[in-house]
């Protein structure tokens, strides 16, 4: 008797972590079919993020020109 109640514990206990290797492997599996997908996003925010950089950047110096040169005036 047990003995029969050792192995439901223990089935129960290997069912459980297959439970979660399966959750794993489904989370991995959602990855490696969302890699090219999550790549595009990536690079989309990196170049949006470039941009903003360089708009900022060009605005800034063109607004400390614009003030340099109406002070100097």
């Amino acid at each position: 008797m047990r003995n029969k109640q050792r192995m439901e514990n223990s089935n129960l206990d290997l069912s459980h972590y297959k439970g979660h290797t399966v959750d794993h492997y489904n989370v991995l599996v959602l990855v490696v079919k969302m890699r090219p997908t999550i790549i595009c996003y990536l690079s989309l925010c990196v170049c949006v993020c470039v941009c903003v950089c360089v708009c900022l950047s060009v605005c800034l110096s063109k607004f400390q020109n614009c003030s340099s040169t109406d002070s100097s005036s």
